[in-house]
């Protein structure tokens, strides 16, 4: 988590402990603020830090790491993951619009492929019938792999917006 709770104050707000590694600079910065409005304040003062060293950040485009990504997959991936993480991944970008910057991807976006993705069928002999929340899962996990290989590569610097979107499966016997 890239904000971590380190106390309460004396008027029992609690105080929050921000930080980011971009390019291997990591930032910190305290705030003291609810519970309700960490989460936002953290992706604002992160955006602001990533403005910063703007000029220095990889401008590759979401389309063009997904291609990437696709192609090495391919040559190392058995044939029916390569085909999941082919579907899963064009619909994640077909969804966005086309000059999309990979390290323009927040936590908004992740949620809406989830809502996406929970509402469509991508597969015509399931008509009528939503994808279940297993379902929904594995491509979460998925795109969340695809970031987390972006940031191996050093193409997006911020924490994987992916992480913690998982949905509560219903196991039924």
């Amino acid at each position: 988590m890239p904000y971590n709770k380190t106390e309460t104050t004396a008027n029992g707000m609690p105080r929050w402990n921000f930080h980011v590694s971009i390019l291997g600079k990591i930032t910190r910065k305290t705030v003291t603020c609810p519970k309700t409005a960490v989460q936002n304040l953290y992706m604002k003062w992160e955006r602001k830090m990533y403005d910063n060293f703007g000029s220095i950040i990889p401008k590759i485009k979401l389309n063009e790491a997904v291609e990437e990504f696709l192609a090495n997959a391919e040559n190392n991936f058995a044939k029916a993951n390569y085909i999941h993480y082919r579907l899963v991944l064009q619909n994640f970008k077909n969804l966005f619009k086309k000059k999309m910057l990979l390290n323009e991807i927040e936590e908004t976006h992740i949620e809406q492929f989830i809502n996406w993705r929970s509402r469509n069928i991508l597969n015509s002999k399931w008509k009528n019938k939503k994808p279940s929340n297993a379902t929904v899962n594995r491509h979460i996990t998925s795109v969340s792999r695809f970031i987390n290989w972006c940031k191996k590569k050093k193409y997006y610097m911020k924490e994987n917006p992916a992480i913690g979107h998982k949905r509560k499966e219903n196991n039924t016997i």
